[in-house]
């Protein structure tokens, strides 16, 4: 079916031209099967299709038609950075049609502005804490868009669960598109979702898996390939065989120091592929990264040579731009995590799967992959417009053969998507926002919306009553709610609790912690505040190497001679060194050490480092409110001033300074040092003082004056 017929089914003239202007000319076979089931008809539908298949196109016609009769889109998905990249694909293709908002910060708001947008991008957790805060547009949603639905199988899952859930229940005439690109058990999501399925293993580029062992490729259709032993280091052989036939490469490893390992050999190599006129705009690409810890040391240099590694341990801005400049074929090798494959669009002609297990540092857990993730990283095969056909080529080593892998990996059927509401930390939230937001106010209302999870159309529903039980009898004790197992309402504390969006028991903690230092009123710092978040259920706690655990204790032991901490810490628990660890990494950053310096220090990354400072954000946001509610000014407002530090990474002392726009922690520290130590010094200076400043350049100098002006107007 070409684009232009699609008149035919509602979609507006002008629509189509704009399709077509972005090179959409012909549907492909699943959007034009989906249209069939009826998806333009605001049918139901789940959308199982491989990577590439077209399934945004269909999520933007059954968007189209809904807004066109008035309603609104609501397009969930798991990652802030997914929802970033969609955001900016929709807008520059329809923001002269459609009003698109992205909605993925503050969780303490119902975002009332956006009443005014038609299609709203959003993560699974901002908007479930959308539904928390009663946003009045909601009731306008007609279509719901859930990318990513094997998320369910995840951390994601129970938020996903209890979103969709209260969607069914609060509108029930909603329409649902679910879409993936690996879900075996899809009958079972389908009929949860009162949804037609639609599952087809058609892509635009075929996809070609196989293993690799000793200078040749096994194909799973036992086709051979030979490839040019050069190095006699597999990744770098299938690299370099890609390259020399025009492709790109993406490499997966099981570590960060692997993928930044793999890295730095495979630029020894690279570098005899790149032409003259590339390594002058690589170069150029390097001036781009502002970071300077010894990650980013790392990878300024072998970018130069065509190489680049990524991972989470970078910032947001670094991956960016590592992403932006391989999908325009600047940089030729990508050494990455699992996590690139998270739904961020990098397609490579061919996909080198290093190890079937992999490491997170942050927990310190070892993991075999799954058939699922296994076909996540093989999806990324194949670019389209620019490949005939993409390969994922495992290597074999160890103690996996080419016969295990082929077995295992290739020819296996991806595992089936199931619920992981298995204790009552998955519930526990979900439970007091359905009692804080009157959705239930007895067992019986409770039960029936328990009946519309996953869990319960899969498993039935005695589990999550048991749990429940537990967890109300847990809410009453603590205070949040009240009434009895069987009838039962939030007090204010539980519904400020809910919309804070944290976990019941990391209230509890923190309000334990504030009412136990109002008692004793000890000698305390900021490490007090800080270690009771980091003891919270909601808080990333760092990792600790058994060569830190002696001088954590003694560093711990000796800060307990003078300090008091909440909880009690106990020294033989591993969660405590953590938690300590953890709010030692936010002392230092709230005293203005260097982000490079804090990276390595803590054998971080950058963007370990910035996701910690969000969360501590978050928690402390939290304590401050908790305090405040229940009367503890003081405490709240020395939670107010952490905040500010944290948020800034600056000593009190700069928290005047940082509030002008385009001063930084560094900025603020230089003028500060000059004698700029406040805004009324700031007033009296004079251009030229504050131009010869290093790194205080002229447009710096107009942010200052013109915030000063803003304050006198």
């Amino acid at each position: 079916m070409k684009i232009k017929e699609l008149v035919n089914f509602g979609i507006p003239e002008d629509i189509i031209k704009k399709l077509e202007e972005n090179g959409y000319i012909e549907l492909f076979p699943p959007q034009e099967l989906a249209i069939k089931k009826g998806v333009l008809d605001f049918k139901n539908l789940l959308l199982a299709t491989p990577t590439a298949s077209g399934k945004t196109l269909i999520g933007i016609l059954a968007a189209i038609k809904n807004i066109l009769k008035g309603g609104k889109v609501l397009y969930v998905c798991p990652l802030r950075a997914i929802a970033s990249e969609k955001y900016d694909e929709l807008n520059d293709m329809f923001k002269d049609r459609i009003k698109i908002a992205l909605s993925i910060g503050d969780y303490d708001s119902s975002d009332p502005w956006l009443q005014d947008y038609d299609f709203i991008i959003s993560t699974y957790e901002k908007a479930d804490s959308l539904l928390r805060h009663k946003a009045k547009w909601i009731e306008k949603i007609s279509l719901v868009i859930i990318d990513e639905i094997h998320m369910l199988d995840s951390d994601r899952g129970p938020t996903l669960e209890f979103l969709i859930a209260r969607l069914k229940k609060e509108i029930p005439d909603i329409q649902y598109l679910a879409l993936s690109a690996t879900v075996k058990n899809y009958k079972e999501i389908a009929d949860w979702l009162n949804a037609e399925a639609l599952t087809i293993n058609w892509r635009p580029v075929q996809l070609k898996e196989g293993v690799y062992r000793g200078g040749i490729i096994l194909y799973s259709n036992n086709e051979i390939k030979k490839i040019n032993t050069v190095s006699g280091i597999s990744y770098v052989d299938l690299t370099l065989d890609c390259l020399k036939e025009g492709g790109q490469a993406l490499i997966f490893n099981n570590s960060r120091i692997s993928a930044i390992r793999s890295a730095v050999k495979l630029q020894e190599y690279v570098i005899k592929e790149i032409l003259k006129e590339e390594k002058e705009k690589l170069k150029e690409v390097v001036e781009m990264f502002e970071e300077n810890d010894r990650n980013t040391q790392i990878l300024k240099e072998i970018v130069k040579n065509g190489v680049a590694f990524h991972h989470a341990g970078l910032s947001f801005k670094t991956r960016k731009i590592i992403e932006k400049f391989f999908r325009e074929g600047l940089i030729k090798v990508i050494s990455s995590t699992p996590t690139l494959a998270a739904g961020v669009n990098v397609p490579a002609r061919r996909v080198i799967i290093q190890d079937v297990i992999r490491y997170d540092p942050i927990e310190g857990k070892i993991e075999k992959l799954k058939v699922n993730e296994y076909k996540q990283l093989a999806g990324r095969a194949g670019r389209p417009r620019y490949d005939v056909y993409g390969e994922a080529i495992i290597i074999a080593k160890g103690k996996y053969d080419v016969d295990i892998l082929m077995e295992e990996y290739v020819k296996a059927e991806v595992e089936p998507i199931n619920s992981v509401i298995s204790n009552e930390k998955d519930l526990r939230p979900h439970i007091l926002s359905l009692i804080a937001n009157e959705i239930a106010n007895n067992f019986a209302d409770l039960k029936k919306i328990l009946c519309l999870t996953f869990a319960a159309k899969k498993e039935g529903i005695d589990k999550l009553l048991v749990l429940s039980r537990r967890i109300i009898n847990f809410l009453l004790e603590e205070g949040f709610i009240y009434g009895s197992l069987e009838k039962f309402k939030s007090n204010y504390i539980g519904k400020r609790i809910n919309e804070l969006y944290i976990d019941p028991l990391t209230a509890s903690i923190i309000i334990k912690g504030i009412k136990e230092l109002n008692k004793i009123n000890n000698d305390y710092d900021e490490i007090f505040y800080l270690y009771l978040i980091c003891c919270s259920e909601d808080m990333q706690t760092l990792n600790v190497l058994k060569n830190e655990e002696d001088l954590l204790l003694e560093d711990l032991n000796k800060y307990l001679e003078n300090k008091f901490l909440y909880p009690k810490p106990d020294l033989y628990d591993y969660k405590t060194l953590r938690a300590y660890k953890t709010a030692k990494l936010l002392y230092d950053w709230i005293n203005e050490e260097k982000e490079d310096i804090l990276a390595d220090k803590y054998n971080i990354g950058v963007g370990d480092l910035y996701l910690i400072v969000q969360n501590a954000k978050w928690l402390l946001y939290s304590a401050k409110e908790l305090a405040r509610l229940l009367g503890y000014k003081e405490i709240s407002k020395e939670l107010n001033t952490l905040l500010e530090r944290v948020k800034e990474g600056v000593k009190e002392e700069l928290l005047e300074l940082v509030k002008i726009p385009n001063i930084g922690r560094v900025k603020a520290r230089i003028l500060y040092n000059a004698g700029f130590r406040n805004l009324g010094k700031l007033k009296e200076a004079k251009e030229i003082d504050i131009l010869k400043l290093p790194g205080i350049g002229k447009e710096t100098y107009n942010s200052i004056r013109e915030y000063l002006k803003s304050l006198t107007d």
